[in-house]
């Protein structure tokens, strides 16, 4: 989904739902005040001030829309988390009217009517923005939007307001008109917490808190599996709005060519917005990255440990050695015997083939084909050439940096 798309339906959500949450909350104001009931006259100023909350949500995404600008690069998105931080205090403060009333009400005898329309009123009230909530969290966990998240989860929350401002209603009509107003302090207790969890949620996106442990996650994991990256660190995360901005440093081979690691960074991008839908912007860094371990073939002519000698051939050599180094340290794992050394045709590329699975860093020869050059090469294969040696000189050479690489085929011959 788009970034304007997603803003979009932030926007057509708030809409519904002031609509909706303001049409109950004067339904409610005209029951209340039909029947006398402080409790439901209470709800319906929580559920106005709700309304009101919303249509700062619904301003916030209006704002967010908004191109970005010299002024502002990165966008308005954090209109949505500064409108969550408004919408935050205005739940506070219907909270502080509602428990004010409520407080009141318990020193004042107040007789109850129509108690029956009442409870129809709140249970219909309750059904409702119960469903309602559910419809905002869906779409505001969808578009990652922390202002309808907010007001999805106090609407869920509005069912225990309707069930106690029922109870408040029944025991009222029995003549017990104080229970109304122990309702109506526990209704602004639910309220406080709210107002509270919101606002500590929206102070902590202004303040770019990186997003959920979940997400960082999900990008660890692409990153720890793209292709040709060794190592990356310095992984940051900010939301800004229903967005998350990212950056972090990878490393790859040396020498990797400008056009190639462009292709990287690009695979990788796509890669975590395909996966976290929310990353609007994704800033890759590439370091030059040379593993302690590497793991080195070079063609020789026999088997003699790390004298054997290097054979001037590739496609044609007699065997291939396989060599591991840490630091200054050599361990020769294997001599392998070319089994395609006697093959007709394209016996460089099937020979190359085969070192491909060995998942080698470094190739060491004296000569080399073009076809089997750009495949090496395309793998990150690092390929030095040397005329002559021993297993452990060649080796020693490379680990001193005294080797040049090869930039070009040595051959012609395909």
């Amino acid at each position: 989904m788009k970034k304007e798309e997603i803003l979009k339906k932030g926007e057509v959500a708030a809409r519904n739902a002031s609509i909706v949450v303001l049409f109950f909350g004067g339904l409610k104001l005209f029951a209340g005040l039909l029947s006398g009931s402080v409790a439901l006259l209470s709800d319906s100023l929580h559920s106005i001030g709700d309304a009101i909350e919303i249509l700062f949500v619904w301003l916030g995404f209006k704002i967010s829309q908004r191109k970005p600008t010299e002024k502002f690069p990165y966008g308005f998105y954090k209109a949505e988390n500064m409108v969550a931080l408004v919408v935050s205090f205005l739940i506070l403060y219907v909270g502080y009217e509602v428990a004010l009333k409520s407080y009141n009400s318990l020193f004042v005898e107040n007789s109850l009517v129509y108690a029956q329309v009442a409870i129809i009123v709140s249970v219909l009230d309750a059904i409702v923005i119960y469903m309602l909530g559910k419809y905002e969290l869906r779409v505001g966990k969808e578009i990652n939007a922390q202002s309808l998240i907010a007001e999805g989860n106090e609407s869920k929350l509005h069912i225990f307001f309707s069930g106690l401002v029922i109870i408040g209603i029944f025991f009222s009509s029995l003549g017990f008109s104080r229970v109304e107003g122990i309702v109506g302090l526990l209704i602004s207790l639910l309220i406080f917490k709210v107002g509270i969890d919101s606002g500590i949620s929206s102070i902590y996106s202004l303040m770019d808190v990186s997003p959920d442990k979940e997400v960082e996650e999900e990008i660890k994991e692409i990153l720890r599996l793209a292709p040709h990256v060794k190592d990356f660190s310095n992984l940051r995360l900010r939301k800004s709005g229903p967005f998350i901005f990212g950056e972090v440093n990878v490393r790859v081979k040396r020498f990797l060519e400008v056009e190639r690691a462009h292709e990287i960074i690009d695979q990788i991008e796509k890669k975590i917005k395909t996966t976290v839908s929310q990353v609007d912007s994704f800033i890759i860094h590439i370091e030059p990255f040379r593993p302690e371990e590497q793991k080195i073939i070079i063609p020789v002519k026999e088997k003699n440990g790390l004298n054997s000698l290097i054979d001037k051939h590739f496609a044609r050599a007699e065997f291939f050695a396989v060599l591991k180094t840490k630091k200054t340290e050599i361990e020769l794992l294997d001599i392998k015997k070319n089994l395609f050394k006697s093959k007709k045709l394209r016996a460089g590329l099937s020979v190359t083939e085969y070192l491909l699975e060995q998942k080698p860093d470094i190739l060491i020869t004296s000569e080399i084909g073009p076809i089997s050059f750009n495949m090496l090469k395309n793998n990150l294969v690092e390929i030095y050439k040397v005329e002559e040696g021993t297993i452990e000189q060649i080796t020693r050479s490379i680990l001193e940096y005294k080797l040049n690489k090869l930039e070009k085929p040595t051959t012609t011959k395909k």
